[in-house]
């Protein structure tokens, strides 16, 4: 049953997922435990039963259960908007069952933004979004977080609204909480990295070499590289930056895929954000309806959507380069840096990811701010209000991540 769309809470198969929590994500996630500091738990613990917007970080795939975990641990519930993919098969009935639910990527989704409000405003709940959209592997840096309509500062404010509006004596105020995950390697990694390179330069055909990491790592990501702009039909040029070079594949991928399915090119500025519409163009031919389709209609959508197929998996391993970028050679890479590229050479060069590591999850909690106390502006300057909440979360997960890169950080040879 759900009420204005918003996924009904099965608790009994939370309780179980609840139960089998940690070896799962142990097994599954390579994480091993979660750590909040406890004047940052206590931050959390204020809003427990309450309404909230958190608002997290988006390095890795892990993310979600995470901070699944930091609801686990609160005792509270917590919604998420996830991608439409998630929700094919077994395993879209499943997180639909514990308050996830689908959103489009790469495009306003009215249902889904309705499903976020009623959220906040109709079940006092806590909303989960990840702003930054996209997974991109690298916990040292932040994607630009989106000023839209379908933003996470125009939601929160939608809701404040909202809450303001109806004035019946409930509690009226609309908290933004930021959460910045990290991830720290449990044990020393430098054999598994060893291995892991030696394995890649093997497949590539590259001679070993006595070399530090850090060059290693250049010299097989940039002949990995190559291979995919040959895939594309690119003329491999090394005589280009490397910003020049993820460029041009990202041009590629666009121009091919919008060919191949006879769409217009993204409009987005930031590259994050273009790639995201394409994601999103292949979704909206997977969920064409195909009941009522004549037979030869039938066949033409079929043929479209392996084409889709297809594209979908070039996209993903752009994705790979693109959002993250290359690493300038020379510059020192964390021990952490080094596994997140080890991870991205394995499923570009092996088809699969090979080495896995176990890490600690490291949850960074900012003091809440209300986005009621902005109401005056954002009735006057819609525009305006939403750029400086946007910014004072951008500051925020700015502080963290500052913070993480300043830590003391092992670099390896």
């Amino acid at each position: 049953m759900e009420s204005n769309g918003v996924p009904e809470i099965n608790k009994a198969l939370l309780r179980f997922l609840y139960a089998i929590y940690n070896p799962a994500l142990r097994m599954r996630e390579g994480v091993s435990r979660i750590t909040v500091s406890p004047a940052e738990w206590g931050r959390l613990v204020a809003y427990r039963g309450k309404r909230a917007m958190l608002l997290c970080n988006h390095p890795t795939w892990h993310d979600p259960p995470v901070v699944f975990g930091l609801s686990r641990l609160l005792g509270d519930p917590f919604y998420f908007a996830a991608m439409e993919e998630l929700f094919e098969g077994i395993v879209g009935e499943v997180v639909r069952r514990i308050g996830v639910f689908p959103i489009k990527r790469g495009k306003p989704d009215r249902k889904a933004l309705k499903i976020c409000q009623s959220i906040l405003t109709d079940h006092n709940g806590k909303l989960v979004l990840f702003p930054e959209g996209e997974a991109h592997e690298r916990n040292d840096v932040r994607l630009p977080i989106s000023e839209g309509g379908d933003g996470a500062a125009q939601i929160g404010f939608w809701a404040a609204t909202a809450l303001m509006e109806r004035g019946d004596g409930a509690d009226i105020s609309m908290p933004i909480i930021v959460l910045s995950v990290f991830y720290a390697l449990q044990s020393d990694p430098a054999p598994a990295l060893h291995k892991g390179i030696a394995r890649v330069e093997k497949i590539l055909g590259l001679a070993h070499e006595e070399s530090p990491l850090e060059s290693r790592f250049a010299r097989a990501e940039r002949l990995a590289l190559n291979g995919v702009e040959h895939r594309l039909g690119l003329d491999v040029r090394n005589d280009v930056n490397d910003n020049e070079r993820l460029t041009r594949l990202r041009e590629r991928i666009e121009e091919k895929v919008c060919v191949t399915l006879n769409a217009p090119l993204p409009l987005a500025k930031d590259s994050h954000l273009r790639i995201r519409s394409l994601y999103s163009l292949i979704q909206d031919i997977r969920n064409v309806p195909v009941a009522g389709m004549s037979e030869r209609d039938r066949r033409i959508h079929e043929a479209l959507l392996q084409e889709a197929q297809l594209c979908y998996k070039d996209i993903e391993r752009v994705q790979r380069w693109v959002v993250a970028g290359l690493d300038a050679p020379g510059e020192g890479s964390s021990a952490e840096r080094l596994a997140e590229r080890l991870r991205r050479l394995e499923a570009e060069v092996l088809g699969q990811v090979r080495t896995h590591f176990t890490y600690e999850a490291i949850i960074r909690v900012a003091e809440p701010f209300d986005l009621c106390e902005m109401l005056p502006l954002y009735k006057t300057a819609r525009r305006e209000a939403i750029r400086q909440a946007t910014v004072r979360t951008e500051a925020l997960f700015d502080g963290f991540l500052h913070e993480w890169r300043d830590r003391k950080q092992k670099y390896l040879t």
